[in-house]
């Protein structure tokens, strides 16, 4: 491999069409503002080694954009991002639709308008406050009524009632939430990335999408040390929309996102139109949330009612229309109107070993694929659940219905404050309807030490196939939401589950066992 150093690292470093090349990067600060730009495009077989460099961006853009390039490592390098993305300061005064605080992070006071999150801290580090306020603007939910100077404070009036903010604690302020990743990768296959720290981005720190076979270790988003901040990413950690083949995530930090830490999912398609054996698909939500199959994909066909798999067929054709993909497929009478399609061969293998999840106030781990591995992982106050098995059919339409999962070994510390468990698996219909079992299939959670859940350590809804052993829980149900969250393991619309050899310390009034609406349960 030809090995080239990048002197003084070009103001924009385009590397297009590019083979069996070694870049290395002198070290130093590089500010990359304007039209400056990092971009591999259509390469093969290159390194890019940043050599301990900081990559510092201006301005609400991508940091690294990889498309449609093979054999891709990126190492030894730092993301962050100069532009204020977020604001961070004191609650100076409160009350029940309003907080004001004293700013201790630069800010702009032209930026105000464009506050669109508010998060609540503890006053001495930078650990969501556990019965803090969480409130944004995004979509049709608007809980920021507007941010606006008051003297020498700002002054965060919110369109409904709130829990008093206690005077003294900290607040984050985020200006942007999504729309721009640090790290992007579009149609990639083998992409490998060691060794890199994000700090801020203005989106996902990192995504990818349409890719295949991608390896992380060593990747770290991490709060950026004397920089007072108090997040990270304004949306995910890592984020993965419609890849396949291996996914691999090991010795890896990720904390303080806005957002989920790792989230991996596909996108439905409804048959929105059928003509004798073409199909007309698109995402319920629309184009721009529909991922084309490729040709020899297997689909899963299955009734938005229900859930329920009504059969699998291989895609024969693939054409993209401006306003739905056209399909052909092997078994077109199997089919029909209003049918959702999910696709089992773009649902990636995950294994997700080694990490640290932390101070998250949204989920740890979202998961919507096949054949997981979680294991040997710390999730440390992650307050809406640390790993959620999800499938629903109400607001994102992601896919497909999990199965084959494994989640052993991982240490959970103080989680779960807002979701269901400190691992759940649930699938909701329309209507939040709860899923019968079978929708989703064979999990198992062996051998973790759960402490401190605020609800039930295991929850499982719509499962069938489940191994629950061998796990220690403790202090759990601390301050449980529902009924449905009152017991260590709490079990409903579940069937074929073995649960054996766990040790329980919990208070004397908490069950061990919460089972609803199951059969075939060995306890």
């Amino acid at each position: 491999m030809q090995e080239e150093t990048l002197k003084n690292c070009p103001e924009k470093i385009f590397l297009c069409g590019q083979r069996d090349k070694n870049y290395v990067a002198e070290k130093g600060l590089y500010r990359l503002d304007g039209d400056k730009d990092v971009l591999l495009d259509s390469c093969e077989d290159i390194v890019f080694d940043g050599n301990g460099s900081d990559f510092v961006f201006e301005g609400k853009k991508h940091g690294f954009l990889v498309r449609n390039c093979k054999n891709i490592l990126l190492k030894n390098f730092s993301v962050d991002y100069a532009d204020c993305l977020q604001i961070c300061g004191r609650i100076a005064d409160s009350g029940e639709n309003f907080a004001e605080i004293i700013p201790e992070t630069p800010w702009r006071a032209e930026g105000l308008q464009d506050v669109c999150e508010y998060l609540e801290f503890y006053p001495d580090r930078p650990t969501p406050y556990e019965r803090g306020n969480f409130l944004y603007n995004c979509g049709k939910i608007r809980s920021i009524l507007s941010v606006k100077e008051h003297g020498e404070n700002i002054r965060i009036t919110f369109s409904e009632k709130i829990k008093r903010p206690k005077i003294g604690n900290r607040a984050a302020l985020c200006l942007t939430m999504y729309g721009h990743n640090a790290l992007r990768f579009e149609n990639c296959k083998g992409v490998r990335v060691e060794n890199v720290v994000v700090y801020t981005a203005p989106g996902m720190a990192l995504y990818a999408e349409n890719s295949e076979n991608l390896a992380f270790d060593g990747y770290r988003l991490q709060l950026k040390p004397d920089s007072g901040r108090l997040m990270t990413a304004t949306a995910d950690g890592m984020h993965f929309k419609n890849c396949r083949g291996d996914l691999l995530v090991r010795n890896c930090l990720l904390e303080n996102s806005h957002d989920d830490a790792f989230n991996s999912a596909g996108m439905y398609m409804e048959v929105v139109e059928k003509r004798e054996d073409v199909l007309f698909v698109r995402s319920p939500l629309g184009m721009w949330a529909t991922y084309s199959p490729q040709v020899g994909d297997e689909l899963e066909i299955c009734s938005k009612a229900d859930l329920k798999v009504k059969g699998r067929a291989k895609v024969l054709r693939v054409q993209v229309l401006p306003d739905s993909v056209l399909l052909e497929t092997d078994r077109p009478n199997e089919i029909s109107l209003h049918d959702l399609l999910g696709n089992k061969t773009g649902t990636p293998r995950i294994l997700f070993e080694n990490n640290v999840v932390r101070n998250k106030r949204n989920r740890g781990i979202l998961l919507q694929s096949r054949d997981c591995i979680i294991r040997n992982n710390v999730f440390d106050t992650v307050l809406h659940g640390a790993v959620s098995v999800l499938v629903e059919v109400n607001h994102f339409y992601e896919s497909i219905a999990p199965a084959n999962i494994k989640i052993e070994d991982n240490r959970f510390k103080n989680c779960n404050m807002e979701g269901e468990a400190d691992v759940a698996a649930v699938a909701y219909l329309p209507g939040f309807a709860l899923g019968e079992a079978g929708i989703i299939r064979n999990i198992e959670i062996v051998g973790n030490e759960m402490s401190g859940s605020y609800q039930s350590a295991v929850c499982l809804s719509s499962v069938r196939g489940a191994r629950i052993c061998n796990n220690h829980i403790s202090g759990c149900c601390k301050r449980p939401k529902r009924q449905k969250y009152r017991a260590a393991v709490s079990l409903e619309n579940c069937a074929e589950v073995e649960i054996f050899g766990n040790r329980f310390e919990n208070r004397k009034d908490i069950p061990e066992i919460q089972i609803k609406n199951c059969f075939d349960i060995k306890c």
